[in-house]
This record gives structure tokens, sequence and C-alpha cells, in this order.
């Protein structure tokens, strides 16, 4: 009976966050041509800085796709990009400063980049990417009644995973899912904010929940400790999104799959290491971006009219760890692939369909 009760507040769950999705796409439905066949081409081109303050493969292929969809709409010889790595907010803004100056656009990756942008100017339009939480990054007051425009000259699509789609893979790998323990870094603000999100649902779900904190400096005794409460406190335990704690997670996980405790992710860092992960496709997001700029560059749409695109579910992948899987004895549905096999052979163009691929100019990586 519990099971059912979960499963109905889930659905209506799922559903309210799917007619948020469907309301956020209409609103902002954007008509794209490629530009090489519209008759404003000439010789028009489009110069865009670029500034990356995340780092790793997920990160790079999510630039790469805004860098893909720009070059497929526009056509190579239309756009022309300048790339910036940066570790600090201080110098995305060094950096976003020098390219106002000439730059039609700046896509930000992270949210130090995106922070440093807003900083450096109020004009040149901001399409950023990688960030969880915007309305922290821009210095909004955090809202979950947010209409998803910023009200200045930044947009983009929102890093966040889909909660819903979460919450529904952690019943599915739990068979009696009665408590879940939330794995945070205290003083990792998305960490806290998708955990505080994370909670609100499992409340309306009828779903107890317990929270547990975790320095991404912890050490391993620390997280054997914290496993050994926590497993016999809860059903599943839970790692946000980009939380850092994936050392922990790697010592935590095997202890709960000797109690038969579910462990699930939101990330590949943490993922390799737990038993599954809804992994949202990091090159759909950034193509998803690109695209956005067409809107924003031919049409002049105002950024700070424009939505922030929110998750699509089509994007993400559900992988489970096959050593845990094995420990646990427990076998995965054709949903499902095994992280290690996905990820080595993961190709960007069987989530994202590429409008008019054209020439790809790589990043520099």
């Amino acid at each position: 009976m519990k099971k059912q009760k979960h499963q109905k507040w889930l659905w209506i769950l799922i559903a309210a966050a799917a007619a948020a999705v469907l309301i956020a796409v209409l609103k902002n439905r954007v008509n794209i041509t490629t530009y090489r066949d519209s008759r404003q081409e000439g010789t028009k081109v489009y110069t865009v800085g670029i500034i990356q303050s995340k780092s790793g493969s997920y990160a790079d292929q999510m630039v790469q796709g805004t860098m893909d969809a720009m070059t497929d709409i526009f056509g190579s010889s239309h756009v022309k990009f300048t790339e910036k790595r940066v570790k600090t907010q201080k110098a995305a803004q060094k950096a976003a400063a020098q390219m106002a100056k000439n730059k039609a656009l700046i896509v930000t990756s992270g949210t130090k980049a995106l922070m440093g942008a807003e900083k450096a100017t109020s004009t040149v339009p901001i399409v950023s990417v990688g960030v969880v939480n915007f309305q922290r990054a821009l210095g909004m007051t955090v809202s979950s009644n947010w209409d998803y425009r910023t009200g200045r000259n930044v947009t983009g699509v929102v890093g966040e995973p889909s909660l819903p789609d979460t919450l529904s893979m952690l019943i599915e790998v739990t068979p009696d899912l009665k408590t879940v323990g939330m794995i945070r870094d205290p003083n990792d603000s998305d960490s806290v904010y998708q955990c505080d999100k994370m909670k609100t649902m499992l409340d309306q779900a009828g779903i107890g929940s317990k929270v547990y904190d975790l320095a991404k400096t912890s050490s391993d005794s620390d997280a054997e400790s914290l496993a050994s409460t926590a497993v016999s406190e809860c059903s599943a335990l839970y790692f946000p999104m980009n939380c850092g704690l994936s050392a922990q997670a790697s010592v935590i996980a095997p202890i709960a799959a000797a109690s038969g405790v579910s462990t699930v992710a939101g990330d590949a860092s943490v993922g390799r290491h737990v038993l599954a992960t809804l992994y949202t496709d990091p090159y759909n997001q950034g193509y998803r971006a690109g695209k956005m700029t067409y809107g924003i560059l031919v049409d002049k749409n105002n950024p700070k009219r424009t939505h922030v695109k929110i998750f699509n579910s089509g994007a993400s992948q559900k992988l489970y760890q096959k050593t845990l899987a094995a420990q646990m004895n427990k076998t995965f549905p054709k949903s499902f692939s095994e992280i290690g096999s996905y990820l080595s052979h993961y190709d960007p163009t069987e989530v994202t369909t590429r409008i008019n691929a054209g020439d790809t100019q790589q990043g520099n990586y």
C-alpha cells in the first residue's frame, strides 16, 4: 500500500514537472532557420566569447555542444569563437570585460564564469550553461515561483538535473523505499539547494528523509562512520549533482550495498561509485543553449525576457554500476545502461539531433 501511495504521488509530481516544462517551452518557442539559408547571410560574422570556469570532459562537451549548434545554424564562416578558461570569478569578470568591447555575445560555462561575466557587462547578451541555480548565481532571491527569466542580459540552459526523474529512479531501484538519506557538503550551496528541493518532493510523496553532512575533504574514516549511521536509518542514499563527494561515495556505496541500501547520484563522477545514476547529457545542454543564440543575435530577442531553459528528460540516461549491482544481486531493465560501457562509447549524436550539421569548430581542449 505504501509503495502504491509513493507511486501515486510520484506520477503527480512528474505530471506537474512536465506541465512546467511545456509551459516554459511554449512561452519561448523559437523557429530556427539556418542562417546560411537566409537573405541576411551576406558577409556577416558574429564574434562570440566563451568563458569556462568548469573543468573536465563533462564541461568541455557542454561547450562543444554550444559551439556546434552555432556553427550548424550560422555556418562556420559566419561565427568566430574566442575561448578563455578561468578558475575564479574575478578572472571571469576580467575576461568578460575585455570580451564586452568587441564581442556580439558571451557564452559562459560554470557558476563562477556566469557570476564574473554578469558583473562585467550589463549590455552584451550572456548565454550560460553548467549552472545549477541561476537565481543564486545572479544574486536574485531564490524562489520556487521563479518564472525562469532573469530580468537582465542573461539567459541560458539550467544545469540542474530533473529531480522528479531522479526520485522516480530512486523508487525504481529501491522496491521498499521508506527513507532517503541525502548526503551533501553543507558548504556547497548547489548541493544544499538540490537536497532542499528533493526533501520537498519526498515530503509530498510521503517518503521520509534525512540529511547527512560530509565535507569534500572528509576522510575515509569519516565516510565510513557516516555510512554506518545512514544505512541503519535509510533504505536509499542520494548524492546531489556535482556534489564533489566522489571519493567519499566510493567508501559509502559498498557499505550501503552490503546492507541492501541503494545509492543514487546525479553525475558521472560520483556515479562511477554508486548503484545508479541519472546522467544528464552535457552536449545536449550545450547544443540547446547554442540554438538560443539565433533568437538573440538575429531576431534581437532580449535575454532579460527570454526564459532560461530547464531540464530535458529526453536527454537523460539511467545508468547502473555493474559491481554494486552484482553485490546486491540486482538486475536492471533495458532502460538502464552500464555506466562504464556507456561513457566509454559515448556518442552525443545519439541524444542530440543536429540542425544542419556543418563544419565542426573544435574547442581548444
